[in-house]
Order: C-alpha cells, then sequence, then structure tokens
C-alpha cells in the first residue's frame, strides 16, 4: 500500500522498505536474473574476470581438474570450504565465466546487502535460500559455502591452521542442512558439484593470522567463546567475525607464488526420494 500524502519522510521510507521485502526474488534482485551473456559481456566484468585469471596463471600457474563436471547450461549447485581471503574462490569463478561462458551466482553473507547494487553485477547475491532456489529455477549456476563465513571463524578459533575443514554445524550445534535442501527441492536429478582449491589457503600469507595462531590465541579464544554463556559467547562470535572481515583485507596479506589447482568434483546427483538429511552425508563422504 502506497504512503498516505501526508505521512511524514520517515514513515514513508519505512513502508518502501517493508514492501522491498515483499517482492519475488526476481523483482527484488534484477539485475541476477539477467542471462550469463547479459552480465559476462559487461566490460567491467570482462576487465576483472581477466585480470583475476591472468594473474592466477602468472603468479600460481592457475589449473583446473575435474571442469568437465561443470554443465554447460544446465543448473547446478556448486559447493566449498571458505578461506580466509576468498581469493581462490575469486580465481574459480573467473575460470568458470572465461572457459565456459557462464556466470556463478555466488550466495555471500547477508551483510553484503548494502553492496548489493555493486556485487549483483558481478553475480553475488545475498545468501537467502528463497534466492538461491529461484536463482536455480532460473537454469543458473550458484555458488554455496555451507559453513558461511563462520566457517573463516572456526578455521581461526577452533583448530588453528587447519583451513580445509568444512565446518557442518553452526556455533550452536544446529547441523547446516540449508544447501542440500535446495538441491532436493530442484528434484531428482539435480546435481551438487564440490569444488576444492589445492593450496588456496596458501597462496596468501597473513602475518597476523600466523601470529594469531602461533600464540594459539585461535584456541584460547575458541575456549572462551564455547565456555561463556549466551549472550556473551554471541558477542565474541561477532566480535569475531568482524575483525576477521577487517583483518582479512589484502591490504594485509601478502602473495605467496604457489601452484593452485582448482578441483571440480565427480557431481552428487539427488536421488528420487531422497532427503537433505542423507543428501548432506553423501556429499560429505
Amino acid at each position: 500500500m502506497a504512503a498516505s500524502v501526508d505521512a511524514s519522510p520517515l514513515s514513508a521510507m519505512e513502508s518502501r522498505k517493508g514492501d522491498s521485502k515483499t517482492l519475488a526474488p526476481r523483482e527484488r534482485y534484477p539485475l541476477l536474473f539477467q542471462t550469463d551473456k547479459e552480465i559476462g559481456s559487461t566490460w567491467y566484468y570482462r576487465f576483472c574476470s581477466s585480470l583475476m585469471m591472468s594473474f592466477g596463471r602468472i603468479v600460481h600457474g592457475f589449473t583446473v581438474e575435474g571442469a568437465e563436471h561443470i554443465p554447460k547450461s544446465d543448473p547446478a549447485l556448486i559447493i566449498g570450504v571458505h578461506s580466509t581471503h576468498n581469493l581462490d574462490f575469486m580465481l574459480g569463478l573467473s575460470f568458470v565465466a572465461r572457459a565456459q561462458g557462464r556466470v556463478v551466482r555466488a550466495m555471500l553473507h547477508m551483510t553484503s546487502s548494502f553492496a548489493a547494487f555493486l556485487t549483483n553485477r558481478f553475480g553475488g547475491a545475498p545468501g537467502d535460500r528463497n534466492l538461491a532456489l529461484e536463482l536455480l529455477k532460473a537454469g543458473n549456476l550458484v555458488g554455496i559455502i555451507p559453513g558461511g563465513l563462520e566457517e573463516t571463524y572456526f578455521h581461526l578459533t577452533a583448530n588453528g591452521a587447519d583451513a580445509y575443514t568444512p565446518l557442518w554445524e553452526t556455533k550452536n550445534g544446529v547441523q547446516r542442512y540449508g544447501f542440500a535442501r535446495i538441491a532436493v527441492q530442484m528434484g531428482a536429478g539435480f546435481k551438487v558439484l564440490p569444488v576444492l582449491f589445492e593450496n588456496g589457503e596458501e597462496m596468501r600469507w597473513n602475518p597476523l593470522f600466523d601470529l594469531w595462531t602461533l600464540l594459539r590465541l585461535d584456541c584460547l579464544y575458541g575456549a572462551l567463546q564455547r565456555a561463556s554463556p549466551a549472550p556473551l559467547s554471541s558477542l565474541l562470535h561477532y566480535i569475531g567475525l568482524h575483525t576477521w572481515v577487517i583483518v582479512s583485507s589484502p591490504l594485509l596479506s601478502f602473495t605467496v607464488p604457489v601452484k593452485v589447482t582448482g578441483h571440480v568434483g565427480t557431481p552428487v546427483v539427488v536421488r528420487e526420494g531422497e532427503t537433505a538429511e542423507e543428501l548432506r552425508e553423501r556429499v560429505r563422504e
């Protein structure tokens, strides 16, 4: 309902904000529902993907194994683990765009919504399950990191430098089935593609992260958070997350010229009548 003519500017703004939340995903994020060609042919997308691929090949000898598993036109869900810098995944997205001509709709943390005017132009989307499902139904490739941003935080507080361990549950012990629920809703025959970047973590060196783990502050902070009562535990959690966002800046880390290889695993195909729990266990294998 439109705001009345005598409504205050603030109430009118709140009304418009509320209305935007009721819009269908396609209406709320029209840029994401453009075709791969429409997004990928823009000068800024082509420039950035070319720059990333050139950097990856020259500095890291970047190659991809299993690229034949990536569908040329059908929808599929791509899942991986979260590094402390994201450069590995950006290389992978650029490869798919340059080699396959497809723009992966990468689901980002919900806090990225404030920058949607920019991220949407590169296929970046707020991590909303309904949006991901609609993008898949529209025939797109969708990229999801099941552990989300919390996965990186887990790597820095629970098990030190072990950056290749997926986080299959939330900080409260709730099992993560989101990606599997989406896949199951797409029906039997739908494909989930597991992806891993070999040396993806080692391609960047962040001295602050190394100092953090060297002094065992990761384990100490993690133990403190887990031993704290709910309000304090949540506060420590969000302090850690936002600190990571700042410290993970490329300005605070250095390139390490190691060989980086992207591995696209054999697709896990949804079976008839399969539950999200069963699918997730097969993906974990």
